[in-house]
């Protein structure tokens, strides 16, 4: 085997090494957006859950909230900013 034929193999090595390298990349990429996604999806339900408690909790902010989604203007002045 010459010296150009050992140049050659060595650089498929090489070459298969980096794309080998970038898959792996690519998996992990992947794999992190998924458990990203995850952990918003978690923190949008607990807001929303927290949302829900304080109206639950606060029967006069329920009653601003519904009133207020079904007509904003409708509400008092003092009723808007609490909407």
């Amino acid at each position: 085997m010459n010296w150009d034929a050992l140049n050659a193999v060595a650089g498929l090595i090489s070459a298969g090494g980096v794309m080998g390298s970038l898959i792996y990349l690519g998996l992990q990429i992947r794999g992190d957006s998924r458990t990203r996604r995850a952990q918003t999806m978690v923190e949008q339900s607990g807001a929303f859950r927290m949302f829900l408690q304080m109206l639950a909790a606060q029967g006069d902010l329920a009653d601003i909230y519904v009133r207020g989604i079904r007509d904003f203007s409708a509400l008092e002045a003092a009723e808007q900013p609490r909407f």
